[in-house]
C-alpha cells in the first residue's frame, strides 16, 4: 500500500523538502516487484528530478 502511493505520487514525494527523505526510505526499504516499480517511475521522471533541489 505504502509503495503504492509512493509510485503513484512519486514527482510530488520526491520533489518536497522532507518527501525526498521519505523517498529515499522506500527505496532503502523496498524489494521485488513494488522496489521495481518505484525505480521504474523515477527514471521516467529522472530528468526534471536532477534539476529540482530535492529531487
Amino acid at each position: 500500500f505504502l509503495f503504492d502511493a509512493a509510485v503513484a505520487n512519486c514527482v510530488e514525494i520526491s520533489t518536497h523538502r522532507h518527501g525526498c527523505c521519505v523517498m529515499q526510505k522506500c527505496l532503502t526499504f523496498s524489494d521485488g516487484e513494488p522496489r521495481r516499480r518505484l525505480v521504474c517511475e523515477i527514471g521516467v521522471h529522472a530528468l526534471m528530478l536532477s534539476q529540482d533541489q530535492f529531487g
